[in-house]
């Protein structure tokens, strides 16, 4: 077996080691990749759902071929290259990694062959690492130079004390991508530097957040707690998307007083001490 047969082997070999066999291996054509990696594409249609249910981890695997349409205008994508420290080339290998929260199904009325229509079944991959070199890439804030300063800030606390949260987290070998949306639909909030360093050690260690949970609060690249401003406010907002878990730091205790009784009940108050803390909460890590 050459280089490439063994690499690709390795790759799939790797694939295969999520706990309870958990993992899903996607074969997608290199111009799709590319979309992936470049932030264009966000969400994965397949024709068949996995047996297993949600968490799951889902491996992006580049096949060799591509449509005869896609030029590759980079040697990068070439199973020949040898260039980026090594990284042969990203098409017949496993190009980055995503953990599958949720799938949503859809009806397809096309032509089918069938009288029954087909299901369709969507997985957005939203934020996933790749092999690289320390990097991280974020789509959807647009030229926000706030945003991307938390962005920033979450991303260099985790390259200094990363280990205090697991040994299993790199910053040196793998590029971290991030989907921010703005479900809300009333502008993207810049305290973005926790739910950020949350997003990153969930990518990193596999560990998808507990769900409904809202996260409040920020960090300075320090690790200092920063409250949260208009307390009320705020878990109103997170009432009306849905909510039900609230992980709050203990400086904004002072604020309760303000906050509606009918309000404050409608939520599990998690607290959180420190960044770490606010990790390892948001994890399910007791």
């Amino acid at each position: 077996m050459n280089d490439k047969g063994r690499q690709s082997a390795a790759d799939m070999k790797e694939a295969k080691k999520m706990p309870n066999n958990k993992a899903v291996l996607l074969s997608i054509r290199p111009e799709w990749c590319k979309k992936i990696l470049d932030g264009e594409k966000t969400v994965e249609v397949r024709r068949t759902c996995p047996v297993h249910g949600t968490p799951f981890k889902a491996y992006i695997y580049c096949t060799r071929t591509a449509s005869k349409e896609f030029i590759l205008d980079d040697d990068n994508w070439d199973v020949s290259a040898k260039k980026h420290g090594g990284w042969p080339g990203k098409r017949g290998h496993i190009i980055g990694e995503f953990t599958c929260k949720k799938i949503t199904g859809l009806t397809h009325v096309g032509e089918t062959g069938s009288w029954e229509p087909a299901s369709l079944y969507v997985m957005a991959p939203g934020s996933y690492y790749k092999p690289g070199n320390g990097k991280i890439e974020r789509t959807g804030l647009g030229s926000d130079s706030k945003c991307k300063e938390a962005v920033n800030t979450a991303f260099n606390y985790l390259k200094a004390n990363g280990n205090r949260i697991s040994g299993a987290i790199s910053t040196s070998t793998k590029d971290y991508i991030i989907n921010y949306q703005d479900l809300q639909g009333i502008g993207m909030t810049d305290k973005l530097a926790l739910p950020t360093l949350i997003a990153l050690c969930s990518i990193a260690l596999g560990k998808p957040v507990v769900s409904n949970l809202a996260v409040l609060g920020d960090i300075t690249i320090s690790g200092t707690m920063i409250k949260v401003d208009e307390l009320a406010n705020t878990l109103q907002v997170c009432l009306d998307s849905g909510a039900k878990k609230v992980l709050i730091p203990s400086t904004s205790f002072v604020d309760f007083a303000s906050v509606p009784a009918d309000l404050m009940s409608a939520f599990q108050l998690i607290p959180y001490q420190s960044a770490e803390d606010a990790v390892f909460k948001a994890l399910g890590v007791e």
